[in-house]
Order: structure tokens, then sequence, then C-alpha cells
């Protein structure tokens, strides 16, 4: 069995076990499956073992060490870290590591006392390497990654760009995103849309388990970088994470309804500068990675606004549903303007770049 069939079936026992545990403590978050539900953010350790296997994969890494416990006896420690995507644009790869290796592993741990941790840095051979940066950044670890914010052009400031100048066609590299899997969002559900958020089964119904890729407007909220393509009466929204392409009618007078798909049917115009994205016909179940619900009710309203030095693209967006939210929902970020990224490739597989 190799690394990543031992992580995903300890995984699922794990995942399984907080489930009965949360339930047993009458926990209101037990149906809700996030980073933040599975790993106390507030209890990061250093954890010093030999790396047993690596396997650089989408959605998420793994990796697996042992640690020599105080009775001399072998415990297998479990490692998750960041999407294949991220880790190869920092310049890491399964040869920047040796199977053997004694390492040192950074992060937050199980919140049950399992031998399971977000595995944000790792330290080997007196090199740091960022498995997890975005959320290093969140946590306000200190690092340094080669694709964000320290190779973002800006002059500062935070007007706004002249209304004729909306100079958004790029690719844009996220500053800060919403996060929601570690800072979930205070939702006030209606009493139909906490019953079946309370059903939520993340072990079957946890979609990216299955390599099935997000619909809107869940995939608003990652790390990856965005690219806006003018196409005239169309704007291609092309998101690098699961290969994702949404296309925005421009056209004056575009009919406000079209196809039911899991990215909806958008309509956009440029309003004082900014680019509003209106979405309807959602055809996706859930709104976040917790299992909240949507129904085909849902209007997603993206905001894109441009910096005046154009370096920097601040976003929003409001979520209303009546059948689910009892008052509109809203989160955003930014992006930064990073010269020659371009969106890569992402496949998600159950294996990927392995060591072992």
């Amino acid at each position: 069995m190799n690394d990543m069939n031992r992580f995903t079936r300890n995984t699922y026992i794990l995942t399984a076990t907080i489930l009965a545990e949360l339930v047993l403590f009458n926990t209101p978050a037990a149906a809700h499956h996030s980073i933040a539900v599975h790993y106390d953010m507030g209890n990061i350790q250093e954890v010093t073992g030999t790396l047993v296997s690596v396997n650089l994969r989408n959605p998420h890494t793994t990796l697996e060490f042992t640690v020599e416990n105080e009775a001399g006896e072998l415990d297998t420690w479990y490692g998750e870290a960041g999407a294949l995507n991220a880790i190869r644009r920092d310049g890491i790869s399964a040869d920047s590591f040796q199977i053997g290796d004694p390492i040192t592993v950074t992060g937050p741990v199980s919140r049950f006392g399992r031998k399971e941790m977000i595995a944000i840095a790792v330290d080997h051979k007196e090199q740091r390497y960022y498995l997890f940066a975005p959320i290093a950044k969140l946590m306000q670890m200190k690092v340094i990654d080669s694709s964000n914010s320290d190779k973002i052009l800006s002059s500062g400031g935070n007007e706004v760009a002249p209304v004729d100048a909306p100079n958004i066609f790029r690719v844009w590299t996220p500053i800060d995103f919403p996060a929601t899997a570690i800072h979930p969002l205070d939702l006030s559900l209606t009493e139909s849309a906490k019953q079946a958020a309370e059903n939520y089964d993340e072990i079957v119904d946890d979609l990216a388990i299955q390599c099935i890729s997000p619909g809107m407007p869940s995939m608003l909220d990652n790390p990856y970088p965005i690219q806006f393509i003018d196409q005239g009466d169309e704007i291609v929204v092309r998101h690098e994470e699961w290969g994702a392409e949404r296309i925005v009618h421009m056209k004056v007078g575009s009919a406000q309804t079209g196809p039911t798909t899991k990215y909806g049917h958008s309509v956009g115009r440029w309003e004082d500068g900014s680019l509003i994205i209106e979405t309807t016909n959602i055809d996706y179940p859930y709104f976040d990675d917790g299992g909240t619900p949507m129904t085909r009710g849902m209007k997603v309203t993206e905001r894109y606004t441009l910096r005046a030095d154009q370096s920097r693209l601040d976003w929003t967006a409001t979520f209303a549903d009546p059948a689910v939210f009892l008052s509109p929902v809203s989160f955003g970020g930014s992006f930064g303007w990073v010269p020659d990224t371009q969106i890569m490739e992402f496949i998600c597989t159950l294996e990927g770049d392995s060591l072992e």
C-alpha cells in the first residue's frame, strides 16, 4: 500500500472518529468539514522524525514520517500540505527530499490527539520548504515564497484606477483570500438549511476527495492564480484550481438567464471602472467546504476593482439565497500582479509525484 493510500485510509478513519467525538460532545460544528475542525490552528508544533514517504499531488500533498516516542517506539505521523501546483511554483519537487532523512515538520496538530498535522513547513538538510505557504501567510508565520507578494510590482496607495484603464486582462496572484476552511463564516441559516448542513457527511459528500471540482461560489475561495481574458462580447475567467473556466457575457442586453451548470450563467458590466459579474442558474449542492447547502435560487455578485497603479486587484462577492441565508453573505480578497506568472495545468489525482 503506497503512502497516499495509507494516508487516504487514515484520513477516512480520522474523519469518522472526529465526527463521532464531535457528536459525543455535542459540538455545533459536528457536521462541518474544514481545516479548523480537524486541526487546532492555535496549537502550532514542531515535530521531528524520519521521512518515510512524500506524495506531491493535487488537491493536497501528503507526507508520512516516523517519530520516536517516550517508550523508544516509532509512531507514524501523517502531514497534509498544499497542492502540487503551488509547491512546484515555489521550486519544490520530490527530489527536494530523501527518504530516511531527518525532518522537522511545523504546523497545527490534530484537535483530537491523532498523529496528524498540517505540514505548513518542513525543515530538511538546513533548508526550510513551505509546503502550505498560503496558510503560513494567513497565520502570520514568517514566509517568503516565490509566487506571491515579494514579486508583486506596486507603487502603493489605495487609489482606484481611472475608468478608462481597466487593465485587468492578465494573470493575477492571490495576496489574500477568505480561507473559509480556516476561518469559517458566521452564517445565519434558515431552519431547512441548518438541517441540511447537519446531514452533511464529509466522508461521503466531500466531492474533492473524489477529485470532483467545485462549482460556484465555492471555487472563488482558493489561493491559486486567476486570469481574465478579453474576447469582446465575452470575458473568460480562468481559474488555475481545477482548470475551471467561466464565461461572462458582456454584451449589452445579454440574457439574464441561461443554461444551468455548476458555474452558473454569468452576465457582466463595467461600473465606475469596476467589473461587476452577476451569476445565477448555479447547479452545485454546497456553498462552502463545510457542507452549507445552496439552491438554484443562489445569486452571486462579484466586484473587481483595480488599484490606480494597476498592480493590485481587489474583489468582493455577495451571495443571496433566501432559502438558505437569512441575509446576504459577503467575503472578498485581493490579487497582485506578478510578471511572467502563468496559469498552470491542474490535474487532480490520487497518485502523484511520489517518493517512498
